[in-house]
């Protein structure tokens, strides 16, 4: 991984460290190290990054998902940023990490965050004389957990049919605090479901609160889009997903074999 300043546009190939939380005002204070990388980097060198694998491995788990090793090769982070679909791999797991978004223009730099540049499906608030050229993010917590699930119709080359990101941690007690989730291929842009993160935080990881929440996505996936033809298929199936990634995210293998049932 080559090291940037973090707040350059260089090349727009690297994966770096910076500090760029000055910018939307929305740091809150926050000390942990950030994680910029270039807009031009590829999604195999996000998902061999040993940078990343350390700092935000729900990016890398996902970066792995997308398309065949020669996508992987050429298809790059501001690619799938900027084309702007819901089942975009990538989108998910920055949004709930936090990232933040740097745009050049000849009129000078701007910053944003992800979860407010794409209004509308294959939209974004870029104006026609305007660039991304990075991505950046705070580093997840010492002890956070993450997980990226993705359905798709075979295990390579394939669209995501729904896909979740989870970003969680744990007070002293073990019970979920800073619970982020977000979500491609439900509604029809991704977005953090904050009413969800609600139900959980605060509260000791079980198999029922985990059907709760995967019960109440369900609900919001038909709130904000509508009942579908695909709807009696994807309503269990959210639900589902979001269970699995809820015990990949907590690391409590025990209850793997409750939420599948």
């Amino acid at each position: 991984d080559e090291a940037g300043s973090g707040d350059e546009a260089g090349s727009g190939d690297e994966v770096g460290s910076g500090d760029d939380s000055r910018d939307t005002g929305r740091s809150g204070g926050d000390s942990r190290p950030w994680v910029r990388i270039g807009a031009l980097v590829t999604h195999s060198q996000i998902e061999k990054s040993t940078e990343l694998y350390k700092r935000a491995l729900l990016l890398c788990e996902a970066s792995a998902e997308i398309g065949s090793p020669q996508i992987r090769n050429r298809g790059t982070l501001g690619g799938n940023i900027c084309n702007a679909s819901a089942c975009a791999d990538t989108i998910p797991p920055l949004i709930t990490l936090g990232a933040q978004l740097t745009i050049h223009s000849v009129r000078g730099k701007r910053h944003l965050l992800l979860e407010d540049a794409i209004p509308a499906p294959y939209e974004t608030v870029l104006a026609d004389d305007e660039i991304l050229t990075a991505a950046s993010f705070p580093s997840l917590a010492t002890g956070a957990g993450s997980a990226f699930v993705k359905l798709g119709r075979r295990k390579a080359l394939s669209i995501s049919r729904m896909s979740i990101a989870v970003v969680l941690e744990r007070d002293h007690s073990g019970n979920l605090r800073r619970v982020r989730i977000a979500a491609g291929s439900v509604t029809p842009t991704v977005q953090r479901f904050h009413s969800i993160e609600n139900l959980l935080s605060g509260k000791a990881p079980s198999a029922a609160l985990f059907a709760s929440a995967g019960k109440a996505l369900a609900t919001e996936m038909i709130r904000i889009s509508g009942r579908r033809w695909s709807t009696p298929y994807k309503e269990p199936v959210v639900a589902a997903l979001l269970r699995r990634a809820l015990v990949r995210a907590t690391g409590n293998e025990l209850l793997k074999d409750l939420v599948e049932r």
